[in-house]
């Protein structure tokens, strides 16, 4: 709908001359559907990490932080990737947490794949193990981003607030489920 349908739309429907004056004429109004593209599902409010930038977990003050804490109900969960069925909507199972510390995760991601739906998850990939990254394949996760940001640990003390290099092995895990992933493609 360009500025000039709008204004008509605005007059057909009874708005104000005020404000068919305000649009300019160069505006063209987004359309807005019926679902978002993607719905952030956050099952569990845990991180492992403490990166400084994380308006949650880069808070010194575990008094906020334990204030945030808790878990998404599973039947709540279900209702919701209910709502979901048939649409192209992609689920991604985080928002400001690490989605593989949550509770049953496995039956989590086994409920939004049951319901057909896009599953997309960002980790830091430190819960990743052998037998996830297997499971992962098997269900036919669509997507696995595992984030680094560092390879000296003052970089990584910096950015992620933890100082283990060590604790990134599990990237090689993520290697290992491209591998798998391909394999079964």
């Amino acid at each position: 709908m360009n500025a000039n349908e709008m204004r008509q739309r605005l007059d057909e429907v009874g708005g104000p001359e005020s404000m068919t004056d305000e649009i300019p004429k160069h505006h063209v109004p987004l359309p807005v559907p019926r679902r978002p593209k993607r719905v952030l599902l956050d099952l569990a409010s845990v991180c492992n990490l403490r990166c400084p930038m994380c308006s949650v977990w880069g808070s010194e003050d575990e008094v906020s932080i334990d204030s945030v804490k808790g878990t998404m109900r599973v039947d709540a969960a279900r209702r919701l990737l209910d709502e979901m069925i048939g649409t192209d909507v992609m689920i991604q199972p985080s928002m400001w947490a690490e989605p593989l510390l949550a509770p049953d995760i496995r039956s989590r991601f086994i409920d939004m794949k049951q319901r057909g739906l896009t599953v997309a998850m960002n980790t830091n990939g430190l819960a990743l193990t052998d037998e996830l990254a297997a499971f992962f394949v098997e269900i036919k996760l669509d997507s696995v981003f595992v984030s680094i940001d560092a390879v000296t640990k003052s970089t990584l003390k910096r950015i992620r607030g933890i100082s283990k290099l060590y604790l990134l092995q599990p990237s090689r895990t993520a290697s290992k489920l491209g591998r798998r992933a391909a394999w079964r493609a």
